[in-house]
């Protein structure tokens, strides 16, 4: 994640961009994604930490699904059910 924010950060001094975030996307109950990414920003100063975040892959296809025309909503749909509608094995 660290080097990955470092990336994202040259890239946006390259570019001349004025920000640049670094957005994790996990499922929404994997047991270290919260974890991890305060491991990374616990770090930082105080004006890098608020680049590091995360957004459940649940959330993100909803989002895509609600919003993108219907012609992509189609493959994020199938993506959702094929990769994210699942029951816990016991």
């Amino acid at each position: 994640m660290y080097r990955n924010l470092l990336f994202t950060e040259r890239y946006r001094m390259v570019k001349g961009l004025n920000d640049s975030y670094s957005v994790v996307l996990s499922p929404k109950e994997h047991p270290s994604t919260e974890k991890e990414i305060k491991s990374v920003t616990e770090y930082l100063k105080p004006e890098y930490a608020y680049k590091l975040s995360t957004v459940s892959l649940e959330d993100f296809m909803d989002a895509m699904i609600q919003y993108l025309s219907e012609y992509y909503t189609l493959v994020y749909e199938r993506f959702r059910r094929r990769y994210l509608e699942f029951r816990k094995v016991e």
